[in-house]
């Protein structure tokens, strides 16, 4: 027997999942004997090549059952607690529960399954418990971020753009094209050109199409990118509207995302800013303190595991498990320097080198990569060279940089990719890129899932989680205050053991 959901942890929570006369139903987790059919239509589409973005019921009804459910919210939004239920709800109500359990049956089961689910269930709590705003400070951040904008605004209507405005990217096309051209004369070189949408070959403002700029600025793309960013700020991380009544935000974290992570919406809690200090806004609950915990050089251990168990040996497991600093010792190994000796410049080199080339970039992208990311600035010959002697260094990423490839989906055109986990979890239909990132992506993920998973059982107010990184609320005169630092730390590093 088995208990069928859609969204588990919100069942979960609505039956009492904490509560002490409940204790079956904590039980039924542990023993896997719940199902959530949210995360089973996630991996479903994962293996066949799919990316899910929405696995609403109705979405995986329709997909999966090839019916229709419909969402009369006269019924579906007048639910209340101890209410009698009517003929109309008791049918509604009969019909979720119907269509959950065929989708159980409908789809098989997969690796990694409970892992989603009890770091999904911890991740709800997490966002149920919410992180506490200064309001005050929100209102400086907003002040301040309208005014860059309005500034922002007013260089770019001297080109007369109007940015927020509809009609305006014919406008910004035609000013794009201009600086092209004339950058095309200033350097004699015809052939430099921003990249292009494939379908109205329009202009990207990525990184990635403006580095052809070089060391040239212009005040209308210098004004573009910080309206852009302002505009981001104000509407992802400063929305008044997504402070609650109790003076916090309470996130909603979705179990899995196809790179094998998870996510995080209203707001994006996992990519606040660092700079600008968007960060300053979130403040301890009264009467306690934070204490941040993170991984260190995670997502590389991940890396170095997945090679060792996948191939026998690891070069970067060796010098891991040496107790070394992996940016330094790389730096020393391409500078010809004592480990000692490295700078902090050259360590950021060497980080860039690390974190980059595991996921596939190719000489060009990474040399745009590591300006953006880690401000090296590197000519491309140096960029080839610098791959060279990163393969040399570690000789088991000559492998690893050559997933398998799809059969099924690719084309002359178009190769994609078979990527998969030492957790089990396949992903189909994949990228270059992301089948190289996948593997050791994901099996980072779920260490942290189980880690979340442990955390939550023992009760830890978790208010935040960042993929290698937890945030606590911890008691601020607390008698076991060290003793529960000691204990996060434990149940981080077994759940990331195992």
């Amino acid at each position: 027997a088995y208990y069928a959901m859609h969204n588990a942890p919100f069942d979960l929570d609505v039956l009492g999942l904490l509560r002490p006369d409940r204790e079956f139903l904590l039980d039924a987790v542990k023993k896997r004997k719940v199902i959530d059919t949210g995360i089973r239509y996630i991996l479903h589409s994962l293996a066949l090549g799919r990316v899910s973005y929405d696995w609403r019921l109705f979405m995986v009804a329709r997909d999966i059952l090839k019916i229709e459910i419909a969402k009369d919210d006269d019924i579906r939004l007048t639910f209340s607690p101890g209410m009698d239920l009517p003929e109309d709800h008791l049918e509604y109500a009969a019909k979720d529960a119907a269509i959950t359990a065929q989708l159980a049956l409908a789809m098989p089961a997969y690796k990694t399954e409970f892992l989603q689910l009890i770091g999904f269930i911890a991740l709800s709590d997490i966002g149920r418990r919410g992180m506490s705003v200064d309001r005050k400070y929100l209102h400086e951040l907003q002040e301040r971020f309208q005014t860059r904008f309005q500034e922002a605004s007013q260089q770019l209507a001297a080109f007369g753009y109007y940015p927020r405005e509809k009609g305006n990217e014919a406008v910004k096309q035609r000013v794009m094209r201009h600086i092209e051209k004339e950058l095309q004369f200033v350097d004699n070189d015809p052939a430099l050109q921003f990249h292009r949408t494939d379908k109205k070959g329009d202009i990207q403002m990525t990184d990635q199409s403006l580095e052809i700029m070089g060391t040239h600025r212009h005040p209308f793309i210098e004004a573009h990118k910080e309206s852009s960013h302002c505009i981001k700020v104000l509407s992802s991380f400063l929305k008044e509207s997504l402070v609650r009544e109790d003076d916090k935000v309470h996130p909603i974290f979705s179990p899995l995302v196809k790179t094998g992570r998870t996510s995080c919406r209203r707001p994006n809690l996992q990519q606040l800013p660092r700079k600008e200090n968007i960060r300053g806004i979130y403040r301890p609950s009264e009467g306690h303190l934070f204490y941040a915990v993170d991984y260190a050089q995670l997502e590389l251990c991940a890396l170095a595991q997945t090679c060792l168990e996948w191939q026998g040996e690891s070069r970067m497991a060796e010098v891991i498990n040496g107790g070394q600093d992996l940016h330094s010792w790389f730096a020393a190994e391409i500078l010809g320097k004592d480990v000692g000796l490295i700078t902090k410049g050259e360590r950021q080199l060497a980080k860039a080198c690390n974190f980059g080339f595991p996921g596939g970039l190719g000489v060009r992208t990474f040399q745009v990569y590591a300006v953006t990311n880690y401000g090296v600035e590197l000519p491309l010959d140096r960029c080839k060279e610098l791959k060279r002697m990163w393969l040399d260094a570690f000789p088991e990423m000559r492998q690893h940089l050559k997933p398998q490839e799809d059969q099924t989906y690719s084309n002359e055109e178009d190769r994609t990719y078979i990527t998969r986990t030492t957790t089990g979890r396949v992903r189909r239909n994949a990228s270059y890129c992301s089948a190289c990132n996948n593997p050791f992506q994901g099996l980072a993920a779920d260490g942290a899932r189980l880690a979340l998973w442990f955390l939550f059982l023992e009760r830890f107010r978790m208010v935040n989680f960042v993929h290698d990184e937890i945030i606590f609320e911890l008691g601020e005169l607390d008698p076991q205050l060290q003793s529960k630092i000691r204990r996060i730390n434990e149940l981080m590093i077994w759940g990331m053991q195992q």
